[in-house]
C-alpha cells in the first residue's frame, strides 16, 4: 500500500473532514471499518479511511410528543463505526427487540445497514427509522427517513456499487426504533423455528435466539 495513505478517524467531524478533503483533492477514497483487514486495500491508490467513530445514544422517552419513538419503544442512534454485533449484543442484554436475528453479521453499523443483508427473513432495515449521511455530491450532511433509504433485501441507496471502492453517501449515524421486551419478533424462517423447537410465527427469548446463532455468546 505504498501509494495509499491510511487515516483513522474517531469522530464524526474527523470523518466528514477527511472525506471532504479527499474529494476536494480528487483523491480516490476507500472506507473501511476500524479493525478491518488492511489487505482489503491492497493495490488501492488513494486515501483509506478507517472509520472508528463510536457512540450509542438511547432515548427511552417513547411517549413524548413529537418524539420518533413509540410507546414502549426505545430510540437508539448508533455511530457508523460501532461494531454491529456489539450493538446486537447490547440490544439483547437491554431488552430491545428487533436485532437478535441479525447476530453475528460482520462489520460496522454503517457497513451492515448499507448492505442490508437478509437473515432468516429479517433485515436491519426492519428496525431503521432514519440514516444520517454525508452526501459527497452536494457536500452536505442530511438525514434520510426510512421511506427514502431505498431499502430492499441485500441493498439500499447507500450501498456501494460492486467493484467500486466508495459511493456517493458516507453513513454517519443510524437511528433505530426498537420495541422493548424479552421475546423476539415472530420467527419467519422454518428452519430456524425448527432448530429453536418452535413453529413459524412463534416468538422465543432473545437470549435463546442469540445463543443459538452464536453458541459461544454470553449475551
Amino acid at each position: 500500500m505504498a501509494d495509499s495513505t491510511v487515516v483513522r478517524v474517531v469522530s464524526e467531524a474527523e470523518l466528514v473532514s477527511a472525506v471532504r478533503g479527499a474529494d476536494e483533492a480528487g483523491r480516490p477514497l476507500l472506507l473501511l471499518g476500524d479493525g478491518s483487514d488492511v489487505s482489503l486495500a491492497e493495490g488501492f491508490v488513494g486515501l483509506v479511511i478507517a472509520v472508528a467513530t463510536t457512540g450509542v445514544l438511547v432515548n427511552l422517552d417513547g411517549c413524548e410528543v413529537d418524539n420518533l419513538a413509540y410507546c414502549g419503544g426505545v430510540g437508539v442512534t448508533a455511530a457508523a463505526g460501532e461494531s454491529w454485533d456489539d450493538l446486537v449484543a447490547r440490544s439483547v442484554a437491554d431488552g430491545w427487540v428487533g436485532l437478535a436475528e441479525l447476530s453475528g453479521l460482520p462489520g460496522t453499523v454503517g457497513d451492515v445497514v448499507s448492505r442490508n443483508p437478509d437473515a432468516f427473513g429479517r433485515t436491519p432495515a426492519d428496525s431503521v427509522a432514519a440514516v444520517r449521511v454525508l452526501d459527497r455530491t452536494s457536500r452536505e450532511v442530511r438525514t434520510y427517513a426510512f421511506a427514502d433509504c431505498g431499502f430492499a433485501p441485500g441493498t439500499s441507496r447507500f450501498a456501494v456499487a460492486s467493484g467500486e471502492p466508495s459511493g456517493r453517501y458516507v453513513i454517519l449515524t443510524v437511528q433505530f426504533l426498537l420495541p422493548q421486551g424479552d421475546l423476539t419478533r415472530p420467527i419467519l424462517d422454518e428452519g430456524l423455528a425448527r432448530a429453536l423447537r418452535a413453529t413459524v410465527g412463534r416468538r422465543v427469548l432473545l437470549d435463546d435466539l442469540r445463543r443459538h446463532l452464536l453458541p459461544t455468546s454470553t449475551g
